[in-house]
């Protein structure tokens, strides 16, 4: 299992929370991603600077058919962890090795990453009270 960090909205509008139900079913990326079935994706959405849930790829990578960049590639998924943004904690609560997550994720969609970073938002999100499904685990 691989571990990715998932840029959703963007950094002016964010995206609307009422959107979530959607994400936590489907991602859409820009390019082709090299996610596999049982990796797992935390979703990141720019603009409310919050890490609001866990994903697990379910489906391999699928082409889109849409005009807009974010519609080119998909990828069903299912929902593992999520917690409202109002509870969620910020980017910079899971920078916790040498990297900083901010400079990593300039100009892409997702970012692979670091067992202890993925280990972080799984902490974060369980202390926080987030909504874990009861057969799909962060582990």
């Amino acid at each position: 299992m691989r571990t990715w960090l998932k840029l959703l909205g963007s950094p002016e509008d964010g995206m609307a929370e009422t959107i979530v139900p959607q994400v936590l079913r489907l991602v859409r990326f820009p390019t082709r991603p090299t996610i596999q079935i049982g990796d797992k994706l935390v979703l990141y959405v720019l603009g409310y600077d919050k890490v609001f849930g866990i994903v697990e790829a379910f489906s391999p990578v699928r082409e889109g058919e849409g005009d807009k960049p974010w519609d080119k590639w998909f990828l069903d998924v299912r929902r593992v962890m999520k917690i409202s943004y109002a509870d969620a904690p910020s980017l910079d609560a899971i920078s916790v090795s040498d990297r900083d997550l901010r400079v990593a994720t300039r100009q892409h969609s997702h970012i692979k990453l670091r067992d202890v970073e993925y280990q972080a938002a799984v902490d974060l999100l369980r202390a926080r009270g987030a909504e874990e499904d009861s057969l799909y685990r962060a582990f």
